[in-house]
């Protein structure tokens, strides 16, 4: 589809993924004026030589300098690169974009990076979906690098019939990937225990519990190296009582006891 292509005047811009096939083959249908983003060595904003970590990710840009994010996640880059098109669209020099996306602050809950001790704890607790979950688990196996990557997961909700299989995937997905610890919270997760065990994953390292307390205490005996703790679930499932309980900033609500 490309009804925004279409709807743009003669003298509007496009700011297209020139990564995405898919984009590329509605452009013939857009307008004039367009800016291009992406790793592809044809887009106009371009990220080289990205370098991630725990405390955020960098990249070069083509003839704009490095950039610095303070945040976590390759998947960041894009939405950078996509930030700086639409600063060029609107006269926005890059050297301003670039310092602006250094001072960059996530929303509360959205990948917010939190230490206690050892153990640095990604707080993405604000919700959940199939593919928010890959993500933020990526992030996590290369934040962790050498040391210990573990997940406190409550459920994924509102997926109707595809609820089994999609948090089924999700375990496999951890297994796959390398995270070394599977702590969940919730019923649907029983799907998560599955797949991770289904793609071979030692059943000692994945537990479900029925409290978020329970799964806070093991946290603190099991976790006391250096270590990267990623918590995520479902706005419903209020996974940020494990942060919470962990920093001790707070007391768990009652439904952390549910």
């Amino acid at each position: 589809r490309a009804e925004l292509l279409d709807a743009l005047p003669a003298d509007g811009t496009a700011v297209l993924n020139w990564d995405d096939e898919r984009v590329k083959a509605l452009w013939t249908r857009g307008p004039v004026n367009v800016i291009t983003f992406g790793l592809s060595p044809d887009a106009e904003v371009r990220a080289t030589d990205i370098e991630a970590g725990a405390a955020g990710v960098s990249f070069e840009l083509a003839d704009g300098g490095r950039v610095e994010l303070p945040v976590p996640g390759r998947h960041n880059v894009m939405n950078a690169l996509a930030a700086i098109a639409v600063g060029r669209a609107m006269g926005v020099p890059d050297a301003a974009a670039v310092a602006g996306l250094a001072e960059f602050e996530m929303s509360p809950m959205r990948m917010s990076l939190v230490r206690v001790g050892a153990l640095t704890i990604i707080n993405d607790a604000y919700n959940c979906n199939p593919g928010s979950l890959v993500a933020a688990m990526e992030v996590l196996v290369e934040a962790a690098g050498e040391g210990t990557s573990a997940a406190a997961l409550g459920d994924m909700l509102e997926l109707g019939d595809t609820s089994e299989r999609a948090h089924r995937e999700a375990g496999a997905r951890a297994a796959e990937l390398g995270v070394d610890r599977l702590y969940l919270f919730g019923t649907e997760v029983e799907g998560v225990e599955a797949g991770a065990l289904e793609a071979g994953m030692p059943a000692s390292r994945v537990r479900i519990y029925e409290s978020k307390t329970a799964l806070v205490e093991t946290l603190r005996k099991e976790l006391d190296g250096p270590a990267v703790l990623l918590v995520k679930g479902s706005r419903g499932m209020r996974m940020e009582e494990v942060v919470e309980l962990l920093t001790a900033e707070a007391p768990a609500s009652k439904s952390a006891e549910a």
